[in-house]
């Protein structure tokens, strides 16, 4: 039960008496409020920007937007050291063999819109789905390949979905095999996605993100993202790599050389830490 998991918790932390703890979580509040007493607790968020007070130094991937959010959210950061260090280790390219468009009645003409999530029923509101499926109706050879183990059903995807302009994935254990056959990665407005999109770039492929706080921002900077959340701007984003394929390109190329900078290897990440340790061991 929870009392017994924590008092083992608390065991095994204490029986390896650590010099420090690295917390790379949601936020594990109640553990560490126990533990900041004795070890130095650095957070290493995995979905926002801002952390509780116990913690000793907090990891964050963009300082101004740390900032804003803590006092929007009422984030307590007063008292806490706070640094600005992104990690990216990129995906193995492997790939044994890729999947046939024509399998799944793609022809090779055929513009391909990909995007990947978990919480895609929440994420992919009205807005995005109705704009999404106003463009996709408007062009003859757009598709849009929806992945996800759950989607929201609205009678005009419905009907795209019958139509096969829109194609329901489901769960991909090997994302490679899939973005091998698309043409461009769209991410709706929201704060995860980073791992999939980064996926994409790192592929070669063009993403279109908004310039809002998100995880995959600080790997491909705001410029080369669309400045504002607002559909119609990212429609006519998509459109514009649709009709020119070189400026698709060369977005792709700009995304992916910010994607894998020095800045954002293992090494610096760890020195970054390291070096931040002695302000409060």
């Amino acid at each position: 039960d929870i009392k017994d998991h924590f008092n083992n918790y608390i065991k095994e932390i204490i029986n390896f008496s650590p010099e420090f703890i690295i917390d790379i979580t949601w936020e594990n509040a109640i553990f560490n409020s126990v533990l900041k007493d004795f070890y130095p607790i650095i957070t290493v968020p995995l979905g926002d920007y801002v952390s509780s007070s116990d913690t000793n130094l907090f990891i964050s991937r963009n300082l101004m937007i740390t900032q804003d959010k803590g006092v929007y959210y009422n984030g307590v950061m007063d008292n806490i050291l706070c640094i600005e260090a992104n990690i990216y280790i990129p995906y193995d390219e492997y790939i044994t063999k890729s999947y046939r468009r024509s399998f799944y009645g793609i022809n090779e003409k055929d513009f391909v819109i990909i995007t990947v999530g978990k919480r895609l029923v929440e994420e992919l509101t009205d807005d995005v789905i109705d704009t999404m499926c106003q463009l996709i109706s408007s062009y003859d050879n757009i598709k849009w390949i929806i992945v996800g183990d759950k989607y929201p059903n609205t009678p005009l995807l419905d009907k795209l979905i019958s139509m096969n302009k829109i194609i329901i994935w489901g769960y991909e254990r090997e994302l490679i095999k899939l973005y091998r056959m698309c043409n461009c990665y769209f991410n709706p407005p929201r704060m995860g996605g980073g791992g999939s999109v980064a996926f994409a770039v790192q592929l070669g492929m063009p993403a279109v993100v908004s310039n809002l706080p998100s995880d995959i921002l600080p790997f491909i900077g705001e410029s080369n993202c669309v400045s504002s959340y607002n559909m119609e701007e990212m429609i006519k984003e998509i459109i514009r790599i649709y009709n020119d394929r070189e400026y698709g390109k060369e977005l792709a190329l700009k995304q992916r050389k910010m994607l894998l900078r020095d800045c954002f290897s293992v090494y610096n990440f760890s020195k970054t830490i390291l070096d931040n340790i002695c302000k409060f061991s």
